[in-house]
């Protein structure tokens, strides 16, 4: 029987893993036989991570992999070297990102990686030597040497640059994977009971944001940081506004989570935010992050918060697009790797 192998960095829980998770839920929930397959690890040892267990009961070692015609293997941009060691498989690089696989390509962005790596609690020396030759073999995708290689795209960002890059167009396909299961299954929009509380990451681009907040005391900003899935539930919840004025190397989760749970959500004009496929809300609410905006940023802020009741249905085009994801991703991995 035909196998899709799903290659996914272990230690993560994070979007990128999520969604390579999901993916082999996904296919295996239209009559496929995938497999999640973790790189860097030679056991199985690895404990699968408790948010994982919803999609996978078990994994596969890359040394695993059966190399024949009839199989296929997806590795996310941010592995794509390793398709060149298989010789007879069906290859896709999936682009969860587009930013991602170029910042880890430099040496000062191998370092950042290995570094973050060497810091996670589960990062035993069992698996040490394997991720540094991995973050370390990966390069910028080469579109030229790779012709054969299939492109899934997880953005209309990714699928512009991935059809700008390669000869044969039908080779690159959309495949944008629906939110995590647990706001799939308990997300509700709802405009009752909303506080007057704009929501950030500090991860994305907090040097721009904290000059927002700096100019504007009088509002309850809350950074998203160090909370599970439920505690994130409850907060979209209760917040009437959600902030995003980083990259956006690809469509993004947490915009996509806080506008189901009725979230207004204002962003910048960078990488997937400036595509309205991937954020399809007006163009009122995406400005550049430019400190000559600030003001403007701020007083758009406030014109959420103040008239959220009215405000809250432009982003019912959002909400839709988010919702439809799930049905639209089993359509889209149908017509990928049915034959």
């Amino acid at each position: 029987m035909r196998i899709i192998y799903v290659i996914c960095p272990y230690g993560l829980v994070t979007g990128g893993p999520d969604a390579l998770h999901q993916a082999v839920y996904y296919l295996n929930s239209i009559g496929l036989n995938a497999k999640i397959v973790y790189c860097d690890i030679n056991s199985h040892k690895y404990v699968i991570p408790d948010p994982y267990k919803l999609y996978v009961k078990d994994y596969v070692l890359l040394k695993e992999i059966e190399d024949n015609k009839n199989n296929s293997v997806v590795v996310p941009e941010t592995q794509s070297h390793l398709i060149n060691q298989f010789k007879k498989l069906d290859k896709y690089v999936w682009w969860l990102s587009v930013d991602n696989d170029l910042n880890s390509s430099g040496i000062k962005n191998k370092f950042l990686i290995i570094l973050k790596k060497l810091r996670l609690k589960n990062f035993r020396k069992l698996y040490k030597i394997n991720t540094l030759k991995n973050v370390l073999k990966h390069s910028k995708f080469d579109f030229k040497k790779n012709i054969d290689v299939k492109h899934l795209c997880a953005s209309y960002y990714a699928f512009d640059y991935v059809k700008k890059n390669i000869k044969k167009k039908k080779n690159a396909y959309l495949c944008i994977e629906p939110i995590s299961m647990i706001f799939l299954k308990k997300s509700k929009f709802t405009n009752d009971n909303k506080k007057d509380i704009v929501l950030y990451n500090p991860k994305k681009n907090f040097r721009f944001t904290k000059k927002i907040i700096e100019s504007a005391p009088d509002i309850n900003f809350l950074e998203l940081k160090g909370y599970s899935q439920d505690e994130l539930l409850d907060i979209y919840k209760k917040a009437k506004v959600y902030i995003d004025f980083g990259n956006f190397p690809g469509a993004e989760r947490i915009p996509k989570e806080a506008v189901i749970n009725g979230a207004c959500i204002l962003t910048g004009k960078y990488g997937a935010s400036s595509f309205y496929e991937d954020v399809p809300i007006p163009s009122q609410y995406k400005i550049s992050a430019d400190e000559k905006n600030i003001e403007k940023i701020v007083n758009k802020i406030k014109d959420l918060l103040n008239n959220y009741n009215d405000r809250v249905y432009d982003f019912e085009e959002y909400r839709k697009t988010v919702l439809n994801l799930e049905r639209n991703f089993k359509e889209q991995l149908k017509k990928v790797f049915y034959k």
